[in-house]
């Protein structure tokens, strides 16, 4: 199935996309994690997401269930990828998180947040994926849809699209909870990622395209 079959946000929705973004990690363990403080986390995730949307937005495909935006996909797209311009963009990215740093309330929170910053990796993609792919880099239901199977059913249209165009899709997830959901959907794990000083783990997934070698070799 095509992109089109999705509702594709435009440029004023990706544009807050940053305040929904927020409110949905909130509460998140990741987030929770990295950004300990209550008091600041929302305002911090605002900033933080409102740039790093913006840095990524010309690699991205910006996947919506409609436009009341009910359920959102933030889709790396590796074809879409230039090189140069793109760790340039990571360049900006990094030179904008200082004011961010600078926003909270203790050097101990500074320093736990660097500490912690090495939780958002997708570095693992490169070990086990080749040629082109598509990355589930974002993935939200709004709380009062969840549990509605909105969620599944964009997740099953992106794997459906991910077929049809030869690619393998790839997400972390730190919810054990949710892996079987995920092997339900065709995912993988390919490899876990753990911090011995903090209670959280990465799930590195994928689900390989089922391409015409890979039958006859069956």
């Amino acid at each position: 199935m095509p992109l089109s079959e999705f509702y594709l946000m435009n440029d004023e929705q990706i544009a807050s996309l940053h305040t929904q973004l927020a409110e949905n990690f909130y509460d998140d363990d990741l987030y929770k994690t990295v950004f300990m403080d209550d008091r600041t986390r929302l305002k911090t995730l605002r900033y933080l997401f409102r740039h790093y949307v913006k840095a990524l937005q010309p690699y991205c495909h910006f996947l919506a269930d409609s436009a009341e935006c009910r359920s959102v996909m933030v889709v790396w797209d590796s074809t879409l990828e230039r090189p140069l311009q793109y760790h340039l963009q990571l360049l900006w990215l990094n030179l904008k998180m200082i004011p961010m740093l600078a926003g909270l309330r203790s050097v101990k929170s500074i320093r736990h947040v660097i500490e912690c910053w090495d939780m958002f990796t997708s570095r693992w993609i490169q070990e086990f994926v080749q040629g082109e792919y598509l990355h589930l880099d974002l993935f939200f239901t709004k709380k009062e849809y969840r549990g509605t199977g909105i969620g599944s059913t964009m997740l099953s249209a992106l794997l459906a699209h991910a077929q049809e165009i030869g690619k393998d899709v790839t997400m972390e997830t730190h919810h054990a909870e949710n892996l079987s959901l995920y092997y339900k959907a065709g995912f993988v794990l390919m490899s876990e990622i753990t911090h011995p000083d903090h209670d959280i783990h990465q799930y590195n997934l994928m689900r390989k395209c089922i391409r015409e070698e890979n039958l006859n070799e069956q």
